[in-house]
């Protein structure tokens, strides 16, 4: 893995046609955003990954129950990107993101106050809301990074831009499941 990204941006500097031009990263908002997607892949999909494990796995919920209580989740991320749609016109993109960081940040700070005796009820809600804080951050990334970029770079830009986001929700479940099988 190292060696690949070391020899891609070795590419990237001295080829001739470069998959990605250099001139893409002076777009202050597309490499930015290029980080910021990659910690939102990495870090907020955890809990897609990790929720539905815990709640079959250590809690013994059915199956069916597990979808169930994972149901309010995805609704909380269309409530979010419904609710961007309305605001992103209104006010600035960075204060949404600071806002759906913030309920990401509580709905995992209750979450991590579980116990093995966590009800059904007690997982909906925070899931709700990290759904929420899923759908602001996402929208919000996606329009902040194409903003600014110059036409020319779209067609290199929007691809590497969905990669760096697949990258880091690969490198977050990665970590995440080598942490709890090596801890456990």
């Amino acid at each position: 893995s190292a060696l690949s990204a070391y020899l891609f941006v070795v590419h990237i500097l001295t080829a001739r046609n470069p998959l990605i031009p250099p001139g893409i990263f002076r777009d202050r908002n597309f490499t930015v955003g290029l980080f910021g997607t990659f910690a939102f892949g990495s870090a907020n999909m955890m809990v897609t990954i990790l929720l539905p494990i815990m709640l079959r796995n250590q809690l013994g919920y059915p199956i069916e129950l597990v979808g169930i209580v994972m149901v309010p989740r995805t609704f909380g991320t269309l409530i979010g990107q419904w609710l961007i749609a309305i605001l992103i016109t209104r006010m600035d993109a960075r204060h949404l993101i600071a806002m759906g960081a913030i309920m990401s940040a509580t709905s995992t700070w209750i979450m991590s106050g579980w116990s093995l005796d966590v009800s059904p009820w007690q997982v909906v809600w925070p899931a709700m809301l990290h759904g929420t804080s899923g759908g602001f951050l996402w929208v919000c990334f996606n329009s902040l990074v194409v903003s600014t970029l110059d036409a020319r770079y779209r067609e290199h830009g929007v691809p590497f831009y969905y990669l760096s986001f697949n990258v880091g929700f690969s490198f977050g479940v990665a970590g995440i499941l080598a942490y709890w099988t090596t801890s456990a």
